[in-house]
């Protein structure tokens, strides 16, 4: 994940431990380098702490040594991925009203370089340029009346 904006979660990143380091996991993901959470910005997750929004889940079985260098592993990770934690990127989510996905922050800084062709190079992070239309109300029930 690059470049991506999440919002208003009680939870945040929970990579998950197998008691068998070789099981298919999240954490398996993450060492073979196909698992990548890096320059996003993560605002009103958990309590805005890195600490709680990236955690490693450990599965029952898992020895003490292992638990211990994964938890360390996953959090230098997260130190040099660039994420940010508290960075307010202007999303309106109200309990009631109108939801407005456009962020009003400054979501252009510090951005990852998509390595493929497929995804489109483009300013800003998220879904919304925050200087366009909401492209989302014409074709989702979200923004129905």
């Amino acid at each position: 994940f690059y470049n991506s904006i999440f919002v208003n979660q009680a939870k945040g990143v929970d990579i998950e431990l197998k008691e068998n380091l070789k099981a298919s996991s999240s954490w398996k993901r993450f060492k073979n380098g196909e698992l990548k959470i890096e320059n996003n910005i993560f605002f009103d997750i958990a309590d805005n702490t890195a600490e709680n929004v990236f955690k490693v889940s450990v599965k029952d079985g898992v020895s003490s040594n292992d638990s211990i260098q994964a938890v360390q592993e996953w959090a230098d990770y997260i130190t040099t991925a660039n994420n940010t934690v508290d960075t307010d990127p202007g999303i309106t989510y109200p309990a009631t009203g109108s939801f407005n996905p456009i962020p009003t922050g400054d979501v252009s800084g510090n951005l990852h370089y998509y390595p493929s062709d497929f995804f489109m190079q483009v300013s800003y992070k998220g879904a919304f340029d925050p200087n366009a239309a909401n492209w989302a109300k014409a074709w989702t029930l979200l923004f129905e009346n």
